[in-house]
């Protein structure tokens, strides 16, 4: 669902116009017993320098599940595009 939420958002968001992109998803587990879920994309990125919080619907089913993860949600803008990070533990 999370995944899904992200996907639509970057589609709604990062490519405005019908504008081409790519849209990446990764999932990593490093050593501290943590998943790391990565979804980013090349599109138009952020309005501004910080990552904005979001007081979508969206953003909050987000949010929340997350939280029912026991994890968090780190949303960066990326160098090109918008990338959102979740971490939350190994069950």
């Amino acid at each position: 669902m999370i995944v899904n939420e992200l996907i639509t958002n970057a589609l709604k968001y990062a490519f405005p116009g019908g504008k081409d992109g790519t849209i990446r998803i990764g999932l990593e587990s490093p050593s501290d017993g943590q998943v790391l879920l990565t979804v980013e994309d090349d599109g138009a990125g952020y309005a501004d320098a910080a990552a904005p919080k979001g007081t979508g619907l969206g953003t909050l089913i987000i949010g929340a599940m997350a939280k029912t993860l026991q994890g968090s949600v780190d949303r960066q803008p990326a160098e090109i595009g918008s990338r959102t990070v979740l971490s939350f533990p190994m069950t």
